[in-house]
């Protein structure tokens, strides 16, 4: 073997050994990906200089050997679940419940979900309910437990000219969207008139003993399904997913 190759081996095989262990060893978050392909950027940058300037130097086959190394532990280590923000086989999970008054006789709600159903019922109280539950995928234990921690979820309920605006949307990383699944069960005022804007993906859309002035729904690998629901006018939009029940539009 050449000396240059040998060296190049030797250092491909030490920054798989360091990163293997280092990856192995502490949860590595989606910006690692990001600094990786800086520093690699980096280094290919500088060794390719110096080779031009010193080309008897081995100083590109180093460079290479250990990036190569590096991601090459990093992307094994981690399951490939690195590139959607560290999913893993370890889970958390945490039900959160936020509820209030409804002082408005017409409510309009918007719900942007993803990774898991929206349930929208009534009930004969005068407030609403809402209960989410959140399952948060890590590499470690605590790497999902932090995860549930650092879920932003963003909740505005105001009354604006007589109406009540309920909303629902999250503060994700793009990387992360498939590291959390939420289902989201929306209980209101049965004799409240209803204004719905749902959009959820890969999750169903589920209405029941609703009545609307409009109802807007989106879904994708998820059914809409309605029970006794009642509106001025709907539509409903789903891929991957029937849509079945009984409507008065």
């Amino acid at each position: 073997m050449r000396v240059s190759t040998a060296l190049n081996v030797g250092c491909f095989l030490l920054a798989f050994g360091v990163g293997w262990d280092s990856f192995t060893t502490y949860a590595v978050p989606v910006d690692v990906v990001g600094w990786i392909g800086i520093v690699a950027g980096a280094g290919i940058i500088v060794s390719t200089v110096i080779a031009w300037k010193r080309p008897h130097l081995p100083i590109k086959g180093l460079v290479a050997g250990v990036l190569g190394g590096l991601i090459l532990s990093l992307f094994v280590t981690s399951g490939f679940g690195v590139i959607t923000g560290g999913a893993g086989p370890y889970r958390a999970e945490d039900t959160k419940v936020y509820s209030g008054q409804v002082t408005a006789n017409n409510i309009y709600v918007e719900i942007n979900n993803f990774n898991g159903p929206i349930r929208v019922s009534t009930w004969n109280d005068a407030e609403y309910q809402l209960i989410l539950t959140i399952v948060a995928k890590g590499v470690s234990q605590q790497n999902a437990e932090d995860k549930l921690t650092d879920l932003t979820i963003l909740v505005d309920d105001q009354v604006v000219q007589g109406q009540q605006t309920l909303t629902l949307t999250y503060d994700v990383p793009f990387f992360a969207y498939s590291t959390y699944a939420i289902e989201v069960d929306l209980v209101l005022p049965a004799d409240a008139l209803l204004d719905l804007d749902l959009d959820s993906s890969n999750g169903g859309i589920y209405l029941t003993d609703t009545v609307c002035n409009g109802s807007k729904m989106e879904t994708s690998n998820g059914p809409l399904v309605l029970e006794n629901v009642s509106a001025d006018h709907i539509t409903g939009v789903t891929s991957n997913g029937g849509i079945e029940g009984t409507v008065e539009a």
